[in-house]
């Protein structure tokens, strides 16, 4: 047991270093999951553009320990901490040289997450992780459970294919028989038949078609408004951590395929740059950093400098960005959204819905209120302007009479700039201003 001391200091300081810092809520993180537990079916009565796998294991989590802010961090906690003991476990073995390699990598990952921005559920982390562990079966030569591991990282999140290439690599880097090559397969095959048996006994095969396929990546990665770059300096911070790529190929002798699965871990970033898209690739690149740590490869004077230089970076950018979000406060659960939400369950008429225009949808389970319109469609151009869309909305606001709506006022650029001008009609029509709270407008029916 005394070799799992210094993992579990680790565990114990990642913890401490995210609970200190700022968490942010991601209002889908939370309201997925409340209607789905109020008896709404994904696709069919929301509009999602993900495939399924990480929103149902978070709601199987609320329905245990409840729905709320603490709960999403523990969940998001735990799974950044599962992922960090999948990295030891891939390093590590009984030797002292090995465990100082795995800790090194660990300790990387808890840097690198911060440097991120990974303090807050989304679909990369649980990517990442079965990544991870795609990886480590087929180190291990089990396809089979690879094959299983694999489908279940695309039935996360679509760019999870982008690991297909290195999965292939890897697999073929260590057989050639056809035996194996079909394990993996049917491993892929009889787990996907599953969950497409689930998505035909709920009825939503059609629904599901329609977002995850057509819409998720037929329409999504290019509609208006979805494509965002970065500037010329966020792209120069965000790829000096992948530096080490360069010695890491020329030094590694053995794990070079690494650095494959590194790349491919980005690819994600595209289309709307965000830093937590990269956290596939991090676990790659936190072991990258932790084989380089192999006494050959410090000896030699040059890398050993390199290396040196390196970490005194990443740590400075650790120091950076942990230092910006030293706070308490939630995310899109900051006390406006807490005042509005507390507003919104002492003045709605009983169990009456609402509707939230241009504001945080996690006022609907802060507040404890199920959505007027059904399907619930993001407040996003590229959901609103679909066909039929804001008439459906329309519909559903003069049959349901929802007694609140709730917005924001519009921005001069960015998301919160669009006005769906079909729905913005029809509340002018019936809708009177009755308060404002910090910012947030709140409607009462005429």
């Amino acid at each position: 047991m005394s070799r799992y001391k210094t993992l579990s200091i680790l565990l114990v300081g990642q913890t401490a270093l995210l609970y200190f810092s700022k968490f942010t809520a991601w209002p889908e993180m939370l309201l997925w999951p409340f209607l789905i537990l109020n008896g709404w079916l994904p696709y069919q009565d929301i509009a999602i553009a993900h495939t399924p796998l990480l929103f149902t294991d978070l709601t199987i989590w609320y329905s245990l320990v409840g729905l709320g802010v603490t709960t999403l961090k523990i969940y998001t906690w735990l799974l950044l901490a599962i992922t960090a003991v999948s990295i030891w476990f891939c390093v590590s073995s009984n030797t002292v040289e090995k465990r100082i390699r795995a800790s090194v990598a660990v300790f990387t990952y808890i840097y690198l997450v911060v440097i991120y921005e990974g303090n807050g559920l989304w679909f990369e982390h649980l990517v990442g992780l079965l990544a991870l562990v795609t990886y480590l079966f087929i180190e291990r030569k089990h396809y089979f459970s690879a094959g299983v591991a694999t489908i279940l990282m695309i039935l996360t999140k679509q760019t999870g294919v982008w690991f297909l290439p290195a999965i292939g690599l890897s697999i073929f880097h260590r057989t050639r028989s056809i035996h194996e090559y079909l394990k993996y397969c049917f491993a892929i095959l009889i787990t996907a038949g599953l969950f497409l048996s689930v998505i035909f006994l709920l009825g939503i095969e059609q629904d599901f078609w329609q977002w995850v396929v057509e819409f998720g990546i037929g329409v999504l990665p290019h509609a208006d408004g979805q494509v965002v770059l970065p500037s010329v300096r966020q792209l120069f911070i965000a790829v000096i951590p992948y530096s080490i790529l360069v010695p890491a190929y020329f030094l590694l002798k053995t794990r070079r395929e690494l650095i494959i699965w590194t790349i491919v871990g980005v690819f994600g970033v595209y289309p709307r740059w965000e830093l937590f898209h990269f956290l596939p690739s991090l676990p790659f690149l936190a072991i990258i950093v932790g084989e380089l740590t192999r006494p050959e490869y410090i000896k030699k004077s040059l890398f050993g400098f390199l290396i040196i230089i390196y970490i005194m970076t990443i740590s400075l950018l650790f120091g950076r960005s942990y230092l910006r979000n030293i706070d308490h406060i939630v995310r899109f659960a900051e006390p406006d959204v807490v005042a509005v939400s507390q507003y919104i369950n002492a003045k709605r008429e009983g169990t009456g819905t609402i509707y939230i225009l241009n504001d945080w949808d996690s006022i609907y389970p802060f507040s404890q209120s199920l959505p007027a319109t059904k399907p619930w469609y993001p407040h996003l151009s590229w959901y609103m302007e679909l066909k039929d869309v804001q008439n459906n909305i329309v519909s559903d606001l003069q049959n349901n009479k929802p007694a609140l709506i709730i917005m924001k006022d519009f921005t001069k650029s960015g998301l919160g700039s669009y006005k769906p001008l079909v729905v913005l009609e029809e509340i002018s029509k019936n809708y009177v201003l009755e308060v404002t709270i910090d910012g947030h407008d709140i409607y009462r029916r005429k």
